[in-house]
């Protein structure tokens, strides 16, 4: 099974479960064969991988939980700004007008930008990738949230430090040996930050544990989840009950969630924590929840002494049969649990799990492989699965050699990689907080991110090469102070060569981000654009922040890089619910109408 399929039933039943979408009828199952929504048709695994079977979709929740109200109307939309271009692209200043060439180059965006009727504001920028010439630009200086385009900086990030082949491993570790089936030491489950591994490769795992005699652990059940450091969760402000929010470790499993499900028998209703996937969908006790007290909050959650999860939550929210996911925050345990839960149907007896330490004298019983990076970062960009984003960018900085402690330092290390990476020299209000976007304070301007693109397009610089050109072809004056280092000029893209100065990393064939990224629509009927040309790009949504950032092939046959972004900061801190919002909702569907209007519009003209 690949990460795309997988990722892709995962990722289509939270939607489902967060938008409250009616549920598709179960075909009939044998407990415990629920799993997630089925998904696209799956490509293949990696030979090195485990072989699935064919999968059956777990049935979608009949009824939402309830949801706070949305905000007041929208303010007025303020005047879209005058034409300028980017000279100080990187230091944060505009460029006095080219009154000759900015008006053609820069009208037609700000016209469309006009139409879309958003409020706050809007920056993109369009930069040759064979050159290096800024076709077009709008408040490309300006600092947006990036929201979830950060994911094409942590895709690049994580192939070029870990390679487009890197798998991480879990293993069943043993403490001595097995003796007319029993263990008498301890059994480790150790983690290796694998963010794709879920209960059907636990059994697996377990499968592979029986082939070795193992019938039962007499001393014990470890979680080893220090690969990675434990982070409680990705975006703090974020709701408590939000599964797109999970906790971060070096054993993650299921996206670290559980499906909560409910059904009402004799007016009541009978709950139960799942640790579900396509196979398997085994019953846990590390992640509790019972019915709350009259009064109380919807959901709620606690930790108790014995280091389960408890969650609560209001009988007033269970009319019907229904399921969602939790996220889970303590995600080794959660892992471990679920094992155990699974042990009886392999005849293998393990007791309650404890977080550990494995040994360097235990000796590996059983071994699972994830599928290729290339694999999990096709359906990280295709789902923008968050636990994923920031479990990649965690492993990619410790393969750098740092041993970050929080996601604010990993993605500042990141950040430097990315400065380095795009010859960009001075941050110049570059600031990233985490590498899934999933947080309002990271910004990055549209021309750092047209000119990263652009640089993981042709490969790493070594130096030399040619100074960023104007729209209109004209060098721009003053281009380059702190701000933006020469880009190295390629011949063409996809090329044999690139251009003298430049050095290719063999590990990361260029392109591969552009054949990982996911086809951006671009309207059909008469808003299909001209033949032969397609965009691939990242997309990012927050509530009022919305980003589109990838490759546009034009009709002329250029390849360009671009970034477009928008923001309503004033709206969104005015919020009071951001589990959903419809004017919210509204605001980001107009941004998407000018996304697509843009790139129609620059893949006629460029």
């Amino acid at each position: 099974m690949s990460a795309r399929a997988r990722i892709g039933a995962w990722a289509a039943l939270a939607a489902a479960l967060m938008l409250g979408a009616p549920a598709a009828s179960a075909p009939p199952q044998t407990a415990p064969q629920t799993a997630p929504q089925t998904a696209p048709q799956p490509i293949a695994r990696p030979a090195a991988a485990a072989a699935t079977s064919a999968r059956t979709p777990v049935r979608a929740p009949t009824q939402p939980l309830a949801r706070t109200p949305g905000m007041a109307q929208p303010q007025a939309r303020p005047a879209v700004q005058s034409p300028s271009l980017v000279t100080g692209l990187l230091a944060g200043r505009e460029a006095t007008p080219n009154t000759a060439r900015a008006e053609p180059d820069t009208a037609p965006g700000l016209a469309l930008m006009g139409e879309a009727g958003l409020t706050g504001r809007v920056g993109f920028a369009v930069i040759d990738i064979a050159t290096g010439e800024m076709l077009t630009a709008h408040d490309a200086a300006r600092a947006f949230p990036p929201a979830s385009t950060a994911k094409a900086i942590t895709a690049a990030y994580a192939l070029e430090v870990l390679g487009p082949e890197h798998r991480f491993v879990t293993e069943l570790r043993a403490d001595g040996p097995i003796k007319d089936g029993a263990l008498r030491g301890a059994l480790a489950l150790v983690g290796g930050g694998d963010p794709d591994l879920d209960s059907d490769d636990l059994a697996d795992l377990l499968r592979q544990a029986a082939g070795a005699g193992l019938r039962e652990a007499k001393g014990g059940l470890l979680a080893d989840g220090r690969a990675l450091p434990q982070i409680a969760r990705i975006d703090p402000e974020q709701p408590e009950e939000v599964a797109y929010n999970p906790s971060i470790g070096g054993l993650n499993l299921n996206y670290n969630r559980a499906l909560f499900e409910w059904k009402i028998e004799r007016g009541a209703p009978v709950l139960s924590m799942r640790a579900a996937a396509r196979r398997t969908n085994p019953a846990v006790s590390a992640v509790s929840i019972a019915v709350a007290a009259p009064g109380a909050p919807v959901l709620t959650r606690r930790d108790a002494p014995d280091g389960t999860e408890m969650w609560e939550v209001a009988a007033g929210a269970l009319r019907r049969d229904g399921q969602r996911w939790l996220p889970v925050r303590r995600p080794d345990l959660y892992a471990a649990d679920a094992l155990r839960a699974l042990g009886p149907d392999f005849g293998i007896a393990l007791p309650a799990p404890r977080q550990g330490v494995a040994s360097g004298a235990m000796t590996a019983i059983a071994r699972h492989e994830s599928p290729e990076l290339r694999d999990i970062i096709r359906g990280m960009l295709r789902w923008s699965t968050n636990l994923t984003a920031e479990a990649l960018g965690l492993a990619a900085a410790q393969a750098e050699g740092a041993a970050p402690r929080d996601l604010d330092a990993s993605a500042g290390r990141m950040a430097q990689w990315m400065i380095r990476r795009a010859g960009l020299r001075a941050q110049a209000g570059l600031e990233l907080h985490n590498h899934s976007g999933l947080d309002a304070r990271s910004r990055i301007s549209p021309a750092q991110m047209a000119a990263f693109l652009r640089a993981a397009a042709i490969g790493p610089e070594t130096g030399g090469g040619a100074t960023m050109v104007a729209p209109g072809g004209r060098l721009a004056a003053n281009a380059n102070p702190g701000g933006l280092a020469p880009l190295p000029r390629a011949a063409a893209y996809g090329a044999p060569g690139v251009a003298a100065g430049v050095r290719h990393d063999a590990k990361t064939p260029r392109g591969e981000l552009y054949a990982l990224l996911r086809e951006a629509p671009m309207g059909s009927g008469k808003d299909a654009p001209p033949k032969g040309v397609r965009a691939v790009a990242k997309t990012g949504t927050l509530l009022f922040v919305r980003g589109l950032a990838g490759y546009l092939d034009t009709a002329s046959g250029r390849r360009v890089a671009f970034a477009i972004y928008a923001e309503d900061l004033e709206r969104r801190a005015a919020l009071t619910d951001f589990t959903s919002d419809r004017s919210a909702t509204a605001w980001a569907g107009r941004a998407r109408v000018m996304e697509r209007r843009l790139l129609n519009a620059w893949a006629r003209r460029f």
